[in-house]
């Protein structure tokens, strides 16, 4: 796109005086004087015209990516209650008390309330550890870091946005099982702490 510019008379000597200075700024490009039109050019032949660069920016700007991201709230809330419905903190210092004597007929309380809920709790914990496993083996990032390499700004920052988040969602299943872990060991280490003190602790009851 050329500027025509006109000069009559006396005008036209002082543009022909800075015409160097116009021949600079235009990357170098001719002048030309046809009678009296001085014909500036107003950009190189390598720049993309200003009307094409607005078009590309305002795509880039604009276009987006399918999410990849869901949120595994519902996930982790699952897998808690699963781990709690047997041996929790709820129950835990009725079923196992430790210092509470055993009652004469200790048969009942050891194999309708204790061991259920300790078998329970293990049995959970193997669940969670192998739903854990299923959900690690179907992980795939590849479309996140598709974004995240795709040449338009609104696509790749969308795509760090996702990778942030999936990181996150990792910590969470991570914190997760670090408590399933957690639970296991208290669970067995209390059950070890109560059959060993009640064991020594004198009947209670009527009839001992």
């Amino acid at each position: 796109m050329n500027n025509v510019i006109k000069i009559l008379g006396a005008g036209m000597i002082a543009v022909l005086i800075f015409a160097p200075l116009t021949y600079a700024q235009f990357g170098g490009s001719a002048v030309d004087i046809v009678g009296d039109e001085i014909i500036l050019p107003t950009q190189d032949q390598n720049t993309p015209d200003i009307d094409t660069q607005s078009q590309t920016i305002a795509q880039s700007l604009t276009t987006t990516v399918n999410g990849t991201y869901a949120p595994n709230t519902g996930t982790i809330s699952s897998l808690d209650s699963t781990l709690f419905a047997g041996v929790n903190p709820a129950n835990a210092g009725y079923l196992m008390p430790v210092t509470t004597p055993l009652p004469c007929n200790s048969y009942d309380p050891m194999v309708g309330s204790i061991a259920p809920a300790l078998a329970k709790t293990y049995l959970n914990a193997i669940s969670i550890a192998q739903q854990q496993d299923t959900e690690l083996k179907g992980e795939d990032f590849s479309n996140i870091a598709a974004n995240i390499q795709a040449p338009d700004e609104l696509a790749a920052t969308q795509g760090v946005g996702q990778a942030v988040l999936a990181s996150a969602q990792e910590t969470q299943m991570l914190r997760q099982a670090i408590n399933t872990l957690i639970v296991v060991i208290a669970t067995d280490q209390l059950h070890r702490l109560d059959s060993t003190v009640r064991a020594l602790v004198p009947r209670g009851g009527e009839g001992c």
